[in-house]
Parts: structure tokens; C-alpha cells; sequence
């Protein structure tokens, strides 16, 4: 299925921190246009703030140069 044809294409998400933490270490995520789409999951080699802080960074890089 290309993403010309896909009407009903539904992404779902879940994500949940390590036992004692408050947020994760890794980050799933998904950019779409009009042509393609990217999905991925950005590990931050770790849990906790540290690794989140990392997952967002890799987030934010993608989101910036994506095309």
C-alpha cells in the first residue's frame, strides 16, 4: 500500500518509562508529508531524564532535516 491509496492508515504509539522512573529512555515516533512516511523508535541508550533528554534531541535533529 503507497501512501496515495492509503485512506484509513492509523499509527498508534505506546511508550512507558523503566520501573522508577518518570520517563523514558527511548522515544517512538513518525513524520509524514504528502509522500512517505518515517517511522522509528530513537534509543537513548539508557532510561531516566538523561536518556530522555537524548531521545529528544535525536527527535528534534529529525524533525528538522527530514524531508
Amino acid at each position: 500500500m503507497d501512501l496515495e491509496t492509503a485512506t484509513d492508515l492509523r499509527i498508534c504509539i505506546k511508550n512507558r518509562p523503566f520501573p522508577g522512573e518518570s520517563c523514558s529512555g527511548d522515544f517512538p515516533f513518525y513524520f509524514q508529508n504528502e509522500n512517505s512516511l518515517l517511522l522509528g523508535i530513537a534509543d537513548g541508550l539508557g532510561h531516566g531524564d538523561k536518556a530522555h533528554d537524548a531521545t529528544l534531541k535525536i527527535n528534534s535533529y529529525l524533525k528538522d532535516f527530514w524531508h
